[in-house]
């Protein structure tokens, strides 16, 4: 590489790594409001969000960081100034202009406003679930979606509003895509339902779920969590575990990964299956290669693929059995009652219960996406203006009886379910159905290399397991777009067979 290429690249990432560490002090405010933040200090951490995310804006889009990129890639174009740069750096410049782009395209005074905006409204949404408030989070989510309705045209769009804003979260991913793809899973999910309801099983796995039903101390579902957190990988040295409002995992920073849990304690087994879900955050954060902080090359490739491995861990392996062959006994050990009188087997068929219920993040693998395909539809009309704040209620509750036949009976338990609006994420719901589906393709990839996987987790091994991800998948941050990695990793486009397959396969054992 010619001297003078290194020298403004190196610029380019020296200016990046500002910006980063602004990025960890923004996350950090994030996860300490969520966690250990005085509820009454919610006026000045807005404040604080306000400054920092100025700070990071300006940083992002100052002339200093344009002219050395621009001295590297053609900023209209797109165009690589220097043919022999090699593929990484090539890819780390394509995405330094991608985030350029999109950063210069928002005025600073409304990226205040909007961080403000959300960090106040994240505070009144916890307020609100926790007693059953809609109106008083109504304004905020009205504030929220026309903030977003701003941001998607100041980004700009061909055919939806929603696609600025999907792009965000997913790169290069259009509304029109989501919606066939969604089309496509929401009949052969509802089929699925019906047939799982129908098998002369069905009755005898639910009435059995009554043995899950009574108190489990809180304190040793914290053990439990830290035990498996440790299986994993984790150590106290990089990571901790913290309680929320709502599960989360944020990256501070390289060797520094803050995971959340809610602990319900009539409700042992969706918490252990929540810790999972992020532990997979954790472990994907934890691979990004920390010698490339500061620049895409150490970032996550998209949500879709971050959600990806949290679906992994929480479903491929905390519903197999192989994962509980080995924790079973420990899980018995701290809960004598009722596990000492329920054998594996049947231990297994209650973790892997097909039901329509009403929270997210506790819904079964055959039910989970039809939650999220009712939240891609209602964030749609809301973004188009069809749908109104005030009738997001009606609306949610017509949708859950329309796809899993039940409907809340207040809105905690409905439409305030997740803190995602009030933190602005529109655009983010699609992108678990997408990890869903990486999973599936990925999966057939990895069993093909480790035929005797589950022989080696019901052993307590997952070592080979977080490497065979970092090699395939962590290592390579944002060089690769989400449908490269796929087809780099299985040969194969994104598909929604995969994953029906999957659960066609799996569910006709359990309800036969």
């Amino acid at each position: 590489m010619p001297k003078n290429t290194n020298n403004d690249y190196q610029k380019v990432l020296a200016i990046s790594k500002v910006a980063a560490l602004y990025t960890s002090v923004q996350s950090l405010l994030q996860w300490d409001q969520e966690t250990y933040m005085p509820a009454e200090a919610i006026e000045y951490r807005a404040l604080q969000a306000e400054a920092i995310a100025s700070l990071l804006h300006k940083q992002k889009t100052s002339n200093k960081f344009s002219l050395a990129l621009s001295k590297l890639i053609d900023l209209p174009t797109g165009l690589i100034l220097d043919p022999n740069l090699s593929e990484p750096k090539r890819a780390a410049l394509r995405e330094w202009r991608r985030d350029y782009l999109q950063h210069t395209k928002l005025p600073a005074a409304f990226v205040r406003n909007l961080a403000s905006t959300v960090a106040q409204a994240t505070h009144v949404w916890a307020n609100a679930k926790q007693h059953n408030d809609f109106a008083s989070f109504a304004p905020y989510l009205e504030k929220i979606i026309g903030l977003n309705r701003k941001k998607a045209d100041l980004l700009g769009y061909d055919e939806h509003p929603y696609d600025a804003l999907l792009d965000l979260y997913e790169p290069d991913t259009k509304t029109a895509f989501i919606a066939s793809l969604f089309t496509r899973l929401k009949g052969p999910l509802q089929k699925q339902l019906k047939r799982i309801m129908a098998s002369p099983t069905y009755a005898t796995a639910l009435s059995a779920q009554d043995l899950l039903k009574r108190p489990f101390a809180s304190d040793k579902q914290w053990q439990l969590a830290q035990k498996i957190l440790q299986a994993l990988g984790f150590k106290a040295q990089t990571s901790r575990l913290d309680h929320s409002t709502h599960p989360f995992c944020r990256r501070i920073a390289p060797r520094d990964v803050r995971m959340t849990t809610t602990i319900l304690e009539d409700s042992l087994i969706p918490h252990l299956l929540a810790v999972l879900h992020e532990a997979g955050h954790g472990l994907y954060t934890e691979g990004l290669p920390a010698q490339h902080y500061g620049s895409p090359l150490g970032e996550d490739s998209s949500l879709g693929i971050h959600e990806s491995q949290s679906r992994w861990w929480e479903t491929r392996i905390g519903h197999a059995l192989p994962f509980w062959q080995y924790f079973y006994p420990q899980l018995q050990a701290y809960f004598a009652d009722p596990f000492q009188s329920i054998s594996l087997k049947q231990f297994y068929g209650l973790i892997n219960v097909v039901q329509p219920s009403l929270i997210r993040i506790h819904a079964d693998e055959v039910t989970y996406n039809l939650h999220i395909i009712l939240r891609f539809e209602l964030e749609c009309a809301l973004i188009e203006g069809h749908l109104k704040v005030k009738e997001l209620p009606e609306a949610w509750n017509a949708k859950m009886k329309q796809y899993l036949g039940i409907s809340p009976s207040h809105y905690a338990l409905g439409c305030l379910q997740d803190i995602h609006w009030s933190m602005g994420a529109f655009g983010y719901f699609p992108t678990y159905t997408l990890g869903n589906l990486y999973t599936a393709q990925f999966f057939i990839a990895f069993e093909q290399q480790y035929t005797t996987w589950q022989e080696r987790v019901a052993n307590g091994e997952f070592g080979f397991m977080r490497t065979w991800l970092k090699e395939n998948i962590h290592q390579y941050g944002r060089q690769f777009m989400p449908r490269e990695i796929i087809q780099r990793v299985t040969g194969q486009d994104l598909s929604e067979k995969p994953f029906l397959h999957y659960l066609e396969t799996k569910y006709a054992e359990i309800y036969p």
